[in-house]
């Protein structure tokens, strides 16, 4: 439907800059990635392993001492979590990585916040780190996010390092799309209508196009957002969706202190607009011009209804009260909001699991569409990838079973 492939991974180029629409990163453990690209031409540029907080007005780094040694001293008289914490966040990673996927998804549903609660995490620690991190990562800052995904998620953080593509995040579609011939994707070619199945006519569907054209077709594949799946084939979809806003700043000079390097930077004070920023030429320099900073900043979902001029404001007003008067000569060069970033997470794991997959089926069967989405699997890069694949392998079934019917037929 738009100029590029990749959907919500989008990168826009301006006045020189890279801006992704909205916050993303790529995981290294992504097992699906390497089926679909050279992850080498993307010359992956990786964050920091861990995170710098601020709390009590001050800011903390915490990480990963199996990763990083230096931080075994540091970590353990870090003001972020009890010694206790500390413990818990070492036994919490030694659990996950002695899971497998099919053992996190089979877990029995609950929070992640009841979930860390129960394993005896602070409150202190929960709010000083889990929320704003992992409520960053999934949109959904209470953290009601289904411990199956938390813990998915977790042991992916644990596996891999958390990077961006050097040239943004648009170069992992632009790498996918680099193996097809050219002519195989047409853009700017929104679909606005999907002809009704007639199962008793051995017939092409009919599509039509936003400029009037008609596509016959013998496999009709969805993959978009789901909302916007059961809008088009006339359907109401009684899931919530996670929205998030990001918003891009430059500036010229140098970069305040406790801003640099590559570490994300954690709003662990429980108020304000700010969830989580990073300065994100410094984890890939190829996102501005040289001499340039660019920073973004990520905010808490519950900031929506203010208008972009109000938010950019007390956005300012925040950062400089971390960072320092220099602040206020820093430009907003972008405002994403993304209203489908991801699906509520009760949807994909939770209670509502069954209802949700039930409506799929139906949708699918009424209307002989395959819907391929990261709504279906774990809401992320790595689900995408996956629903793709599977998708796919469903056609290749479909058309062996067709090619079977009709040699036995001719025979």
């Amino acid at each position: 439907a738009s100029d590029t492939v990749g959907g919500k991974l989008k990168t826009h180029e301006q006045n020189g800059f890279l801006l992704d629409e909205g916050f993303q990163a790529f995981n290294t453990a992504y097992e699906e990635a390497p089926y679909f690209m050279d992850l080498k031409s993307l010359d992956l540029q990786p964050f920091y392993v861990g995170a710098k907080i601020r709390y009590q007005n001050k800011f903390h780094t915490v990480g990963d001492p199996f990763r990083n040694p230096s931080l075994w001293f540091s970590g353990i008289f870090s003001k972020i979590g009890t010694f206790q914490d500390k413990i818990k966040t070492l036994q919490l990673k030694l659990q996950v990585l002695g899971m497998t996927e099919a053992h996190i998804f089979q877990m029995p549903e609950q929070t992640t916040l009841d979930f860390l609660k129960a394993f005896g995490f602070s409150e202190s620690y929960i709010q000083a780190f889990f929320k704003p991190f992992f409520g960053g990562v999934f949109l959904e800052p209470s953290l009601k996010t289904s411990v199956r995904k938390f813990l998915y998620t977790f042991r992916c953080f644990s596996l891999g390092k958390v990077c961006l593509p050097k040239y943004g995040m648009q170069a992992i579609p632009t790498a996918m799309l680099a193996q097809l011939p050219e002519e195989q994707v047409w853009f700017n070619s929104p679909v606005v209508h999907v002809d009704a199945f007639e199962p008793e006519l051995l017939q092409k569907r009919q599509l039509i196009l936003a400029d009037g054209r008609t596509v016959a077709s013998d496999f009709v594949v969805m993959a978009l957002p789901l909302q916007q799946c059961f809008r088009l084939l006339g359907e109401s979809f009684p899931f919530q969706s996670c929205e998030t806003t990001t918003l891009y700043f430059s500036f010229q000079g140098k970069i305040p202190k406790d801003l640099r390097g590559k570490a994300l930077i954690l709003n662990g004070e429980g108020e304000g607009l700010i969830q989580h920023l990073c300065s994100i030429s410094e984890v890939s320099n190829a996102y501005a011009p040289a001499d340039t900073s660019l920073v973004s900043v990520t905010l808490h979902p519950n900031t929506m209804n203010l208008t972009q001029e109000a938010i950019a404001s007390q956005i300012k007003t925040e950062l400089e009260s971390w960072f320092g008067t220099s602040v206020q000569n820093w430009q907003l060069e972008q405002y994403f909001h993304v209203p489908y970033a991801l699906t509520q997470s009760s949807a994909l794991y939770g209670e509502e699991r069954d209802s949700l997959i039930e409506r799929v089926n139906r949708l699918q069967q009424i209307w002989n569409v395959l819907l391929a989405s990261d709504s279906l699997d774990s809401g992320s890069i790595n689900g995408a990838l996956r629903s793709g694949r599977l998708t796919a392998f469903q056609i290749l079934e479909l058309l062996h079973a067709h090619a079977q019917t009709e040699e036995e037929a001719f025979t």
